[in-house]
C-alpha cells in the first residue's frame, strides 16, 4: 500500500494528473509569483487537490475550480508562522452526469444529486469549526501514516517527507476530509460526487 491509496481512505478522491492540469499548474505558479513580488514578503504557497500530497505533492490542485472559493482560514504554526489555508470542492460530474474531476462512479446520479452533495459539502466547509481540531493528534496520526507507508517502499521510490507548516496544513485538512466524508455519508450523500481541493499559505 502506498501513500496515495492510504491517504484515498481517508478522502474525497482526487483529480488525476494530465497534461492538461500540468499547464495549468505552472500558469498558476507563475501568476503566484508574480503577484508575491510586490510585497517583498517570502510567502509560502501551496495548492492540492484533495489530499494528493504523494500523487503530486505540495503544488497540485483540482482541474476544474483550482483554487477553492471560501475564504481563508487563519491559523498559526508550530514555528509561530502566520498561515491561512482555504479548502473547497468541486462537482465530480457534469450535468450530464459525465465524470469530469476525480474517479469513475458507480451508478448513475441525476444533477440534482450532484448540486446536492456540492451544496452539503460547501455549507459543512464553512461551518466547520477549524480550531477544534486537535493539532498534535493530527500531526501524530499524520507522521504515523506517513511511515508506515515510507516503511512499505524501496527507498529510491520514497516520496519526500513534509515538514513544518506544510506537514502541519496537510495533517490539519487530513481531518477535515475525513469529517466531510462521514458527514455526507451520515446524509444520504455519495461522498464520491465532489472532489475536494485546498491551497494554503505562510508568511
Amino acid at each position: 500500500m502506498d501513500l496515495n491509496e492510504l491517504l484515498t481512505r481517508s478522502a474525497p478522491p482526487v483529480t488525476t494528473r494530465t497534461p492538461n492540469l500540468d499547464r495549468e499548474l505552472r500558469d498558476l505558479a507563475a501568476a503566484a509569483e508574480q503577484a508575491a513580488r510586490p510585497r517583498r514578503r517570502r510567502l509560502r504557497v501551496g495548492i492540492v487537490g484533495a489530499v494528493v500530497v504523494g500523487v503530486l505533492g505540495v503544488g497540485a490542485a483540482s482541474a476544474t475550480g483550482l483554487v477553492p472559493a471560501p475564504g481563508w482560514v487563519p491559523w498559526t504554526s508550530s514555528s509561530g508562522k502566520s498561515c491561512r489555508m482555504q479548502l473547497d470542492v468541486v462537482p465530480a460530474l457534469d450535468k450530464h452526469g459525465n465524470v469530469i474531476n476525480g474517479e469513475p462512479l458507480p451508478g448513475h446520479f441525476t444533477q440534482a444529486e450532484q448540486q446536492e452533495a456540492l451544496d452539503e459539502a460547501r455549507a459543512f466547509l464553512a461551518s466547520y469549526d477549524y480550531a477544534s481540531i486537535d493539532r498534535p493528534a493530527a500531526i501524530r496520526a499524520w507522521k504515523a501514516a506517513e511511515a508506515k507507508v515510507r516503511a512499505s517502499e524501496p527507498p529510491g521510490e520514497r516520496q519526500p517527507i513534509l515538514r513544518g507548516a506544510d506537514m502541519e496544513q496537510m495533517a490539519m485538512s487530513r481531518v477535515v476530509w475525513r469529517d466531510l466524508k462521514a458527514h455526507l455519508t451520515a446524509h444520504g450523500i455519495n461522498w464520491r460526487l465532489v472532489v475536494s481541493g485546498e491551497s494554503w499559505r505562510c508568511e
